[in-house]
């Protein structure tokens, strides 16, 4: 990196990541407090380098959404629970997200200019209250992998919404999430590669594609209640 890329970086006072680097969490920490951590770590990713958010193993009751916001570079972010699970479709997970009891959205992924990977979670919403289990705003680039969805009745809810990010979704369970399982809108590109439902249809749409997207799906996607996707744009 030149000296006039580190001066640009420092005058917009972030902090440059020359080593790999974890952060690591645990379910004493309040939704604020997790919020504060990950905000403090350095926010340009250089060539080569990770930063690591790694969660210990518990039940997070959380009160609030979890943000992760403004991360960029040529290097990678990668959100984990458990390591030790397996790389593949599973629904016991030893890291829960809650975000049930506070009735609000789950994670919210905003303005991250650099690869995102996600692995090993549940995150539970309140779906009869509309909430959003992972929303991805002005996100280049998130694969979220080897998790569950889970929402807590049969209306309303939504598992990943996508709003000018690019996000592939593989191996995850998307459950009791009434309203549906992933929505797209305005220029983004998803894809559903082998996920499904655990413990029925309750899902109303498998995808809303609404502007100028693209949804893709291979593999076995989840099951829903509706015969057709509902697009106002083309669906791949």
């Amino acid at each position: 990196m030149s000296w006039k890329r580190v001066q640009f970086l420092s005058n917009r006072g972030e902090s440059v990541l020359n080593s790999s680097m974890v952060l690591n969490l645990d379910n004493t920490m309040s939704a604020a407090e997790i919020n504060a951590k990950i905000d403090m770590l350095p926010k340009y990713i250089s060539a080569g380098k990770t930063i690591t958010i790694q969660f210990a193993d518990g039940t997070y009751t959380l009160g609030g959404s979890l943000v992760i916001a403004s991360f960029w570079g040529p290097g990678m972010l990668r959100v984990f629970g458990n390591t030790s699970e397996a790389l593949a479709l599973h629904s016991t997970q030893a890291v829960i997200l809650s975000f049930v009891a506070a009735k609000v959205n789950g994670l919210y992924l905003y303005g991250i200019k650099c690869q995102t990977d996600f692995r090993w979670f549940r995150i539970e919403t309140s779906s009869v209250d509309a909430a959003i289990s992972v929303l991805m705003q002005e996100c280049d680039f998130v694969l979220f992998r080897y998790s569950y969805l889970l929402g807590n009745g049969i209306t309303n809810g939504y598992g990943f919404f996508c709003f000018l990010s690019k996000c592939v979704v593989r191996n995850t369970y998307i459950d009791k999430i009434y309203g549906a399982q992933l929505v797209t809108t305005l220029g983004v590109h998803c894809n559903h590669d082998n996920s499904t439902t655990s413990s029925g249809n309750n899902n109303q749409y498998r995808a809303i594609v609404v502007g100028a997207s693209f949804y893709g799906s291979s593999g076995t996607t989840p099951g829903y209640l509706s015969a057709k996707d509902r697009k106002s744009t083309r669906l791949n």
